[in-house]
């Protein structure tokens, strides 16, 4: 079997590590072929054939010679766009990474192609009267939807699926949202693969805590990834700031690169934690192992959780390490044994409360950390995925015929219309199928 595999390679997203993992165990029995935009910061691959994701007719001919093609979709526009634009023209499996694709549609759209009844109209369709009139109040004096917590209720990833042969998540939360109208397109959740072992192959020997600047009379907190609001960065500092006796037993390193930096800075100026918190921007695999490795505890917290799963916390966990994470969404699928979760009732309480028990008891945090790393080992395995990955594949392809037979019915009847029908009916084909009429 012949697969195309469309990814980013940077080294700055998870979704480029889920790839190289998923390729390398999908490679003992299939040819994958990886099709990426080139970046200065991308992993260097010798083992796989690279192509470079040009979008012209001519890719196009070549991709459809594959028995499959496989589309990593994630809300980020600068990792994800010409991928998307490949998808639209060319249909295949999408791996969904994010639950919540808002954000890449409001830069596709509005800024990309300046196009606000677009919106609107898509809006309207996927969530009818209450999405039109939030739509509306974005464009007229706010507040606009992609800048509130209110992007929650239009995760619009509804959109990603129109050309879908099937459709892969990483968690059952993600796949109990898929809307009935969708219960046409095979769908599966599968579990990300991921060797432990890999890290300890890259980060051997791990840097010392010496090295690393981490002091080694403190409990070293860790956070790492891409950071925004929704990571509760700045809840963290407030619980630092306003409990005397964790401020004085921790030092907080967060590790990572995002446009969010300049408020995290000021965040910890505001809140005088200045000797308490590092930022070290981006740092190189061996680094952000190191300092998983050395670290006491990991606080990997998502509110509002916008991804099917999370690379950093599979990491973290792998590194045997005790995580404080939100109880929501995917989070809220891992053994309670496994990570230590809390609620958004009282949420500066509760991560108060947890880190005040994980400071002061070593053997519960031994305890979780070692059940984390069981759960990794038995949950992620490679050959599991490439197992399960390939048994999808071939149960698309006995539906093949089905979906090829919807959508040119669809087609005819957005064409030329059927006067027997209800209108509603036909009009809604109509809009679906002109979705991806944006040029």
């Amino acid at each position: 079997m012949r697969i195309a595999w469309f990814t980013p390679l940077s080294k700055r997203t998870g979704i480029a590590k889920y790839s190289l993992a998923a390729i390398k165990a999908l490679s003992e029995k299939a040819q994958i072929d990886i099709w990426t935009n080139y970046r200065e910061d991308n992993f260097e691959i010798t083992d796989f054939a690279v192509n470079e994701a040009i979008v012209n007719e001519e890719n196009v001919a070549k991709l459809a010679k594959y028995d499959a093609v496989i589309y990593n979709i994630g809300n980020n526009i600068e990792y994800h766009c010409e991928i998307f634009e490949f998808y639209k023209k060319l249909k295949g499996i999408v791996i969904l990474h994010d639950r919540i694709m808002h954000h890449f549609f409001v830069d596709y759209v509005l800024a990309k192609h300046k196009s606000p009844q677009v919106y609107m109209n898509i809006i309207d369709y996927y969530y009818g009267t209450d999405g039109k009139k939030a739509a509306a109040r974005s464009f007229n004096k706010g507040p606009r939807i992609w800048e509130t917590e209110e992007y929650v209720k239009y995760p619009l990833f509804e959109f990603f699926l129109w050309n879908a042969l099937g459709l892969i998540v990483h968690s059952q939360d993600t796949l109990k949202k898929i809307p009935a109208r969708f219960n046409f397109l095979p769908s599966i959740c599968l579990d990300p693969p991921f060797d432990p072992q890999e890290i300890h192959s890259i980060a051997a020997p791990f840097l010392t805590r010496e090295s690393l600047g981490i002091p080694k009379d403190k409990i070293t907190l860790l956070s790492h990834g891409s950071f925004g609001k929704m990571r509760r960065i700045e809840k963290v500092f407030e619980v630092i700031k306003h409990n005397p006796q964790i401020r004085k037993n921790v030092y907080y390193v967060i590790a990572g690169d995002s446009g969010y930096a300049a408020n995290l800075k000021k965040s910890i100026a505001g809140f005088g934690l200045e000797n308490e918190v590092k930022l070290t921007g981006f740092v190189d695999d061996r680094m952000l192992y190191s300092l998983i490795k050395n670290a006491d505890v990991c606080i990997n917290l998502r509110f509002p959780s916008t991804e099917s799963s999370s690379w950093s916390l599979l990491e973290q966990m792998a590194l045997e390490k005790p995580v404080i994470v939100t109880k929501t969404a995917f989070y809220k699928e891992l053994p309670d044994d496994a990570v230590v979760k809390i609620g958004m009732e009282d949420e500066t309480k509760n991560i108060a409360e947890a880190l005040n028990f994980l400071i002061a008891d070593q053997d519960f945090r031994k305890k979780i950390a070692n059940n984390a790393l069981r759960y990794v080992e038995e949950t992620y395995g490679p050959a599991k995925y490439a197992g399960n990955f390939l048994a999808f594949l071939d149960s698309i392809q006995t539906k093949d015929v089905f979906l090829d037979f919807v959508d040119d019915v669809t087609d005819e009847l957005s064409r030329f219309g059927v006067p027997e029908l209800n209108k509603r009916l036909v009009d809604d084909i109509a809009r679906e199928t002109s979705a991806f009429s944006i040029n």
